[in-house]
């Protein structure tokens, strides 16, 4: 069996993550101490060693752990050292392939960091090569191949882990001022500007304007300024990058948008805005949850929520409802009223707040949680089979519908989707058709491929009311609608 003659937070974490699979909530709970104790364990690294009473528990951690998990934990024990050996070290990039960056201070520790994910100069340096590659791709070989793979498992919460213990942030010393106050003045406004057309113009040149747009953001960064507009640029990437990630999501590119948003969550890192780490990782657990991948966003959400700084009511609300969306698909309807619960409760706590919400909270909102729960009641009744809750869904998303902005077009129509969905559940085939013939017109406007596959399902689920007259015609309205479109995965 490996053995530990002290030890720190580096090998904690090693125990944890590698050895037992295990997130910081069930790694607490395994040893009996608080989770928060074992985020400041690992944010420290070898710089801090437990107590012992606490040494002792994470011997027993190790004893009593499988052949398997022992063995993991010494492989990555010998790696870890040989890592505190070689310093300074040449770092991994993300695809594997080595590299030197002469641009890393010294004191850079690669053992906190061992696969350099959260240095600025390689987070630049890579945005700007995948966007560039993105820009230039062929559609065509997308819809068939694509220029990413989609990471889960341990393969994605693997580098999220390193965002929750809070890798140290290093800047080089020496930088040439390329771009002047002003420029990044506009920079910032153009990325704003760009940045709203993510929830309006989701596909085509819109998209590609945004990569460009993030590529040559990320060139400046890159090329080195004084930290303080290097973070205020940094914090561009972040947004850019996730802009890219929504568009992609919604033309079903799943694996190239992980990447963006993966990209982002390193860009907010270095621009010390963890608050908008959390909007990244909420909108990746969404993503793995419409990838069926129900388990791996609840590890997103704890690893958000483990590392998460000082937030607000609704932040925390909109959090929440990430982890009971994960319980509605793995058909945990306890878990999932509970959750839920909570998150109406801190909205209601946030009504009361003195408004310190960041700006990309404002879309969820009470209308937000409304349709949100409603179409988690909506999920948890197919998955369940109990009907109960279509009739929740209705009356939640109806809620939503009317509490909505009338120009909050592709929200309302995803709402009014769901409201038919939930229609065919508490067998009113009638009503559900002419709703889902209303969407199907709000779709038209927006090109969401979203919507479109949300379309689809409506009518794969309308099958067996095809008799019914009302829905014989949505039917066949939906399939021309459907027909030119080519959509992949992710509704």
């Amino acid at each position: 069996m490996p053995e530990v003659d002290t030890w720190t937070g580096a090998e904690a974490r090693l125990l944890r993550r590698v050895a037992l699979r295990l997130s910081v909530r069930d790694f607490a709970e395994l040893l009996g101490i608080p989770a928060r104790t074992i985020s400041k364990w690992e944010q420290a690294g070898s710089a801090r060693e437990p107590r012992p009473h606490m040494q002792a528990m994470l011997d027993t951690a190790l004893a009593q752990a499988d052949d398997d998990a022992k063995a993991r934990f010494s492989r990555a024990l010998r790696a870890n050292l040989a890592a505190q050996e070689s310093l300074p070290v040449h770092l991994p990039a993300i695809d594997g392939t080595p590299h030197s960056d002469p641009s890393v201070p010294d004191q850079f520790d690669a053992r906190a960091d061992p696969a350099g994910l959260w240095r600025p100069a390689s987070t630049a340096r890579e945005t700007r090569d995948f966007a560039v590659r993105d820009f230039v791709f062929d559609r065509r070989q997308v819809i068939t191949g694509g220029m990413a793979v989609l990471a889960v498992g341990s393969r994605l919460t693997e580098p999220i882990d390193g965002w929750a213990a809070g890798v140290p942030l290093y800047f080089s010393a020496s930088k040439t001022q390329t771009v002047t106050e002003e420029e990044v003045h506009h920079i910032e406004m153009t990325g704003h500007a760009l940045r709203r057309w993510e929830g309006r113009f989701r596909l085509g040149i819109k998209r590609k304007a945004v990569l460009g747009q993030l590529a040559e953001v990320a060139e400046l960064v890159e090329r080195g300024q004084p930290a303080e507009l290097e973070q205020r640029l940094f914090r561009v990437v972040a947004e850019l990058s996730k802009a890219a990630a929504s568009m992609s999501w919604e033309a079903g590119l799943n694996a190239e948008a992980q990447h963006y948003y993966l990209l982002s969550l390193r860009a907010s890192h270095a621009a010390s805005d963890r608050l908008f780490g959390l909007n990244v990782l909420a909108a990746m657990a969404r993503q793995m949850i419409y990838l069926n991948r129900s388990a791996d966003a609840l590890e997103i959400v704890r690893a958000a929520v483990d590392g998460a700084p000082r937030t607000t009511p609704r932040v925390h609300a909109m959090l929440r409802m990430r982890e009971a969306w994960a319980h509605a698909r793995l058909g945990r309807p306890e878990a999932f009223r509970r959750v839920a619960g909570k998150a109406e409760e801190l909205m209601v706590a946030d009504h009361g707040a003195d408004g310190d919400d960041p700006p990309w909270i404002d879309g969820f909102d009470s209308a937000e949680l409304s349709g949100t729960i409603g179409g988690r009641y909506l999920e948890l009744a197919t998955v369940t089979g109990k009907p109960q809750g279509f009739g929740h869904a209705v009356t939640y998303i109806s809620d939503a519908l009317k509490l909505r902005d009338q120009d909050n077009l592709r929200n309302r129509a995803l709402d009014t989707i769901n409201l038919a969905r939930a229609r065919l559940g508490t067998g009113e085939p009638d009503e559900a058709a002419r709703t889902a013939l209303e969407a199907m017109r709000m779709a038209r406007h927006i090109n969401s491929g979203h919507a479109d596959r949300k379309l689809m399902r409506f009518a794969e689920e309308s099958a067996r009311f095809a008799k019914n007259r009302e829905v014989r015609h949505a039917r066949e309205e939906l399939t021309d609608y459907l027909r030119p479109k080519k959509l992949n995965q992710g509704a």
